[in-house]
C-alpha cells in the first residue's frame, strides 16, 4: 500500500443520511476554489477525500455545512506494527520542545484491541521523543496536539492534523 494522504469527513448527525449532496457540495467547493482532486468516496460512515493538496483542501471543505469535522490523514495496512509505526512516525514530527500529547484510538481492530495500539504507540512516541521533553498527557490536560486513529475493518487511517472534534 502506497503512503497517501487523505482528507477526511466526518459529516454531522443532520447530513448522516444526505451523504451523497455532502459529496456533490464537496466537489463544488474545491472546484470553486480551485482544489484538484482525483476521488471521492464514501467509506463506512466517513467520506474520503483524495486531494492533490489536502491541507487547502480541508480548510475549505471545513466550510460546509453538515460536517462534524475534517482531518488530513495517512492511509496503513491493517496490522499492528504499520499502525503503531504509522503513529508514532507521523507524530514524532509534529511536536514540538516540551509539549504535552493525547494518543486517542477508536474504531474496530482485528487480531487486537484498540487499547493495545493506544498503549503501544504511546510508549513508541515517548521513547523517541524523550530528548526534547515531550510528555503524555491526561484526557483533561494536554497541549494542543491531539492525535487520533480511526480503525475500520480494512483500512486504518492515521490522523495527522486533527480537526475533528467531538
Amino acid at each position: 500500500m502506497k503512503n497517501e494522504v487523505l482528507v477526511i469527513v466526518f459529516p454531522s448527525i443532520f447530513s448522516k443520511n444526505k451523504v451523497s449532496f455532502l459529496i456533490s457540495n464537496i466537489k463544488k467547493v474545491l472546484k470553486i476554489q480551485n482544489q484538484k482532486f482525483r476521488k471521492i468516496r464514501k467509506e463506512d460512515d466517513v467520506i474520503i477525500v483524495e486531494a492533490d493538496d489536502p491541507v487547502f483542501a480541508s480548510s475549505a471543505i471545513n466550510t460546509l455545512f453538515g460536517i462534524k469535522g475534517v482531518a488530513i490523514a495517512k492511509r496503513v495496512n491493517n496490522n499492528f506494527e504499520s499502525i503503531v509505526n504509522g503513529v508514532s512516525k507521523a507524530a514524532a514530527d509534529i511536536f514540538l520542545k516540551g509539549e504535552r500529547f493525547l494518543l486517542q484510538i477508536e474504531g474496530y481492530a482485528k487480531g487486537f484491541t484498540t487499547k493495545d495500539i493506544e498503549l503501544v504507540a504511546t510508549s513508541s512516541l515517548i521513547e523517541k521523543t524523550a530528548e526534547m521533553g515531550i510528555k503524555p498527557g491526561t484526557s483533561k490536560k494536554y497541549d494542543r496536539k491531539k492525535l487520533a486513529l480511526h480503525c475500520w475493518e480494512k483500512i486504518n487511517y492515521n490522523l495527522i492534523n486533527n480537526l475533528y472534534r467531538k
